[in-house]
C-alpha cells in the first residue's frame, strides 16, 4: 500500500485537479470497465491494470471467452494483493473488487468548441444540461438515463460534479467514457453556445426544469408536432430526432436565474403533496416525456 503507483492512483481517485492534470481517471471492478468497452466502439486507452492475485499462480482472469482489453505498448499489468485492491479502490470492504485500471481521460470541450466541431459522432438534436448539480450519484444517473433515452450529448455548467469522481463513475456505469460532454463557465457562454451555435431556440426548445411552468406533457407534444409538420420525410424515424435542450438545475438551488429566465420552463404534474423530485428522478421523466417512440 506504500508502493509510489498505488499512491499515484489513489490520489487520482480521489482529486479531480489530480485527474485533469494527468488526464486519467480510475475505474474500480471489471463490470464497469466491460460496460465503458461493450459497444465496441468507444477507444479508451488502457493505461494500467491492477488485478486482484489469486492463491494459484498468478493473477486472477476478469475477462473470459471474448472479453478483451487491448493495451498499447505503454499499457503495464500488475497482481495487486487483497489489502492493495482494498486502498485502491477506496472502500472498506473489498470483495468483489477483482480489477482496478487507469484509463486516458476523454476530451471535454467548452459548449462552443463542441457545437462547432464538425467530426462530432452525431448530429447534436438531444441535449440534457447539468447546471450545478453537485451529488455523485445524481450526475452518475443522470448520464445512463441521457444515454439511455437517447440524447446526443450532455453538458456540465458550474459547479456540476466531475462525471469522472468515483462515486460517478459507479453511479454512471462508466456512461461518461460514451456520451459525448461539454462544459460552459458562465450564462453568457452557454447562451452562446447553445443558441449560436448549437441553434437551439430561447424559449422554444432550451427547456429549464422548474417547480412551476408548462406541463412537460404539453411542451413535449408540441415540439413533436412542430417537428412532424417541418419534415418532409415519410419515415417515421425522424421522430426520434425532436431539437431540445433540457436543463436541470442544481438539488438546493435549482437553475440559476440567468438561465431560467431566458428558457422556456417546464415542470412534471404531480397531483400528490409532495413539492419536488430528486433531480436524477426529475429529470428520468423528462427525457422519458421528450422522448417519442
Amino acid at each position: 500500500v506504500e508502493n509510489a503507483n498505488v499512491k499515484r492512483l489513489v490520489k487520482l481517485r480521489t482529486s479531480k485537479a489530480f485527474r485533469d492534470e494527468e488526464r486519467s481517471v480510475v475505474v474500480v471492478g471489471s463490470t464497469v470497465l466491460k460496460e465503458i468497452l461493450r459497444d465496441g466502439k468507444t477507444k479508451v486507452n488502457v493505461k494500467s491494470v491492477y488485478a486482484l492475485e489469486d492463491d494459484g499462480d498468478g493473477r486472477v482472469d476478469v475477462f473470459e471467452n471474448d472479453d478483451k482489453v487491448f493495451f498499447s505498448s505503454s499499457s503495464s499489468s500488475y497482481g495487486a494483493t487483497a489489502k492493495v485492491m482494498k486502498k485502491l479502490a477506496g472502500v472498506e470492504n473489498a470483495d468483489g473488487i477483482d480489477l482496478v485500471a487507469e484509463l486516458e481521460m476523454p476530451e471535454i470541450r467548452t459548449v462552443s468548441e463542441f457545437m462547432k466541431r464538425k467530426n462530432t459522432r452525431s448530429k447534436i438534436d438531444k441535449v440534457l444540461c447539468m447546471d450545478g448539480v453537485q451529488d455523485p450519484g445524481n450526475v452518475g444517473t443522470l448520464l445512463r438515463t441521457a444515454e439511455a433515452f437517447g440524447f446526443d450529448a450532455v453538458g456540465l455548467g458550474p459547479r456540476t460534479c466531475d462525471p469522472f469522481n468515483d462515486k460517478c463513475m459507479r453511479s454512471s456505469k462508466g456512461t461518461a467514457f460514451r456520451m459525448q460532454m461539454f462544459t460552459w463557465k458562465t450564462s453568457e457562454e452557454f447562451f452562446e453556445g447553445i443558441v449560436n451555435d448549437g441553434k437551439f431556440e430561447l424559449k422554444e426548445n432550451v427547456l429549464a426544469a422548474m417547480l412551476s411552468g408548462e406541463s412537460c406533457v404539453d411542451v413535449s407534444r408540441e415540439l413533436n408536432n412542430n417537428n412532424n409538420n417541418n419534415n418532409n420525410s415519410d419515415s417515421n424515424d425522424y421522430r426520434s430526432h425532436t431539437k431540445v435542450c433540457l436543463v436541470l438545475g442544481s438539488e438546493g438551488q435549482g437553475v440559476s436565474k440567468e438561465i431560467a429566465s431566458s428558457t422556456r420552463a417546464v415542470t412534471i404534474p404531480t397531483p400528490g403533496v409532495t413539492e419536488s423530485l430528486n433531480v436524477a428522478v426529475a429529470g428520468g421523466i423528462l427525457m422519458s416525456s421528450l422522448t417519442i417512440r
